[in-house]
């Protein structure tokens, strides 16, 4: 066996976002350099860089590349590889087979990188590795379900393992001692843990320092977005289920298999869809079949994005790439634009909930508004590439992400918000003029009987001493003028004031 044959690339993500209005500081970045990542910029090193850089918009690159505008006073993105790779070595991945057997996949790590959107508190972590010993597709539908799990789904923990839940994950490299690989046991502490602690498993610990893991909550439930491309020879039986084209039906058989909906939605030991009808309808939903008559499938879902085909050296080299590089990306934005929404989304419903108790609501609703329009400016687009297939790629990974749905969800969620609480202060307002308008009207019979007292019949120029010296009922009647004019001087100013504030 030819050890450098690539029967499968995969690139697991996790998504996360910085809790708690936490901001990334440089203290971040010295945490991470102290686990051995590095912050590089990108380089225009070999023609595979300079064909991924020219794939994007200069828009998008901006989004996309470390150090794209070195004269931005801020970044879009912070890009850090892993720099020992060499002592992770392999992720492993043991299945449970079942009466103490177990099944071990080991893939060699090619790097990890852990990318962070400083001016929306978005990350992602990315770990990429390659399969060079398991050609069965079958054991690839494993690698990807098994691989990407971070927490049981459900429990007990027994049953889940027998399902998609790997016994035990963790990099071969590694001591095996028990902060070292993730068996999933602590989840048994249940009652005596808060759930976040063990939502992000062991074998992540060893990499990420324990200020960003406390700074950090997931962006997804137990999986990883799952990015897998596979090659296969062409005598692979597969091809007959996946590339026939049916003259009567007038489609290929792909729309029908029941291996390319497991590779596609990430089923590893079966496919969870038992109708046909509803089978037929998402593998044509979800498949970009452009090049299906080059034995080559695309399969898009809000969880994975997966490529299938014959393998020769076009496939290996050219298609092998663009999944590394421009795909990944794209797949990259989807992830920061879901990730925003549901932070968006959260901090919307906290401000929501304090609204009749909040004395700051409409100034936290500024600064929200403006990190959102900071979000859509600088990170949101709906096309990354002049490219034809990029288009047509990207947009379906925006629509099985629902990404612009979501982005139209959140524009409707601020204007009910920013209408409710014009209309709160608006309601404030009128109510204080009402009670100005009652303070005025209350000083137009006062004012009226001190005026019979004879104010007019007092000198200007004896007004001061008339007042300090003959303080007699009169006087006291004057001064009592003085200050309801003074006071409705002041009113009136404060009134004013309200009236015509932005607030």
């Amino acid at each position: 066996m030819d050890e450098k044959t690539v029967y499968s690339h995969h690139i697991f993500l996790m998504p996360f976002k910085l809790k708690n209005n936490v901001l990334w500081s440089k203290s971040f970045q010295n945490d991470l350099k102290s686990k051995g990542f590095k912050y590089e910029k990108f380089l225009l090193k070999d023609e595979s860089a300079y064909s991924e850089y020219n794939y994007f918009y200069d828009f998008a690159a901006k989004v996309l590349f470390n150090d794209y505008d070195e004269s931005a006073d801020k970044k879009l993105v912070y890009v850090y590889k892993y720099n020992e790779i060499e002592k992770l070595g392999s992720y492993c991945i043991q299945i449970s087979k079942g009466n103490s057997e177990n099944e071990l996949f080991s893939l060699p790590l090619e790097k990890i990188l852990f990318m962070i959107y400083p001016e929306i508190g978005i990350g992602v972590l990315s770990i990429h590795m390659n399969n060079y010993a398991y050609s069965n597709p079958n054991d690839i539908l494993k690698i990807n379900d098994f691989g990407r799990r971070i927490y049981p789904q459900f429990l007990p923990l027994d049953a889940v393992k027998g399902s998609f839940l790997a016994n035990k994950i963790y990099f071969k490299n590694m001591p095996e001692v028990i902060e070292d690989f993730e068996d999933f046991i602590s989840v048994k502490d249940i009652n005596t843990k808060n759930f976040s602690n063990f939502k992000i498993p062991k074998h992540f610990k060893i990499i990420l320092p324990e200020s960003i893991l406390k700074s950090i909550d997931l962006s997804v439930d137990d999986r990883m977005f799952t990015i897998c491309w596979t090659g296969v020879d062409k005598e692979n039986s597969v091809f007959d289920e996946l590339f026939e084209y049916d003259e009567c039906t007038k489609e290929y058989t792909y729309a029908n298999s029941d291996f390319w909906h497991k590779y596609l939605f990430v089923d590893g030991k079966g496919s969870t869809c038992q109708s046909y009808n509803m089978m037929h309808g998402l593998l044509n939903k979800h498949t970009y079949d452009r090049w299906v008559k080059f034995k080559t499938l695309y399969g898009i879902t809000r969880y994975s994005f997966v490529v299938f085909g014959e393998r020769n050296g076009f496939y290996e080299g050219v298609i092998l790439n663009h999944v590394k590089t421009m795909y990944f990306k794209m797949v990259l934005l989807s992830l920061i634009y879901r990730s925003a929404y549901l932070k968006f989304s959260e901090e919307i419903t906290n401000i929501s909930n304090n609204l009749d108790s909040s004395k700051t609501v409409s100034k936290n609703l500024e600064d929200l508004f403006s990190k959102y329009l900071k979000f859509i400016n600088n990170y949101y687009f709906k096309e990354v590439t002049a490219q034809e297939q990029g288009i047509d790629i990207f947009d379906k990974i925006l629509e099985a992400n629902r990404v612009k749905e979501n982005i139209r969800e959140l524009e409707g969620d601020f204007k009910d918000l920013f209408d409710y609480v014009n209309i709160t202060i608006d309601d404030r307002r009128n109510e204080l003029v009402k009670i100005l308008t009652v303070v005025a009207m209350l000083g137009i019979p006062i004012s009226a009987i001190l005026a019979f007292f004879g104010i007019n019949d007092v000198k200007t120029s004896n007004y001061l001493e008339f007042l300090i010296i003959d303080f007699n009922l009169e006087g006291f009647a004057h001064m009592l003028v003085l200050l309801s004019i003074t006071g409705s001087l002041i009113i009136a100013i404060f009134a004013i004031k309200i009236l015509f504030s932005k607030k």
